[in-house]
């Protein structure tokens, strides 16, 4: 699992983009999972925000939020985790997690 820390502004379209690799090192087939990437105000808060995402075959999962998603209140640091499931064998994954920092325009 890694840990990266993210810059996001609130009130604008963000993206992040992370390769995952299988344990020979080559991109993996992302289209046998399903993700789920989440951001909340603390790592045990109950209430969180969700990243839409996209995942490829070559490895690419692509997390991104809305303009929409973020308001001016919404200014802050924030804990977020990346997860994906095998979707045969049901078998869940961290792939990432990190501190994710909402800033606005100013």
């Amino acid at each position: 699992m890694i840990s990266l820390n993210y810059i996001a502004y609130a009130a604008a379209n963000n993206e992040y983009h992370i390769n995952i690799t299988n344990s020979t090192g080559f991109p993996l087939d992302l289209t046998k999972y399903t993700a789920n990437a989440v951001y909340k105000k603390h790592a045990f808060s109950a209430n969180s925000k969700i990243f839409t995402t996209n995942a490829y075959a070559n490895g690419l999962l692509v997390l991104a939020f809305a303009a929409n998603t973020t308001t001016a209140n919404d200014i802050g640091v924030y804990y977020y985790t990346v997860n994906i499931n095998e979707i045969t064998s049901n078998t869940t994954s961290r792939i990432q997690d990190g501190l994710l920092t909402i800033r606005g325009w100013f």
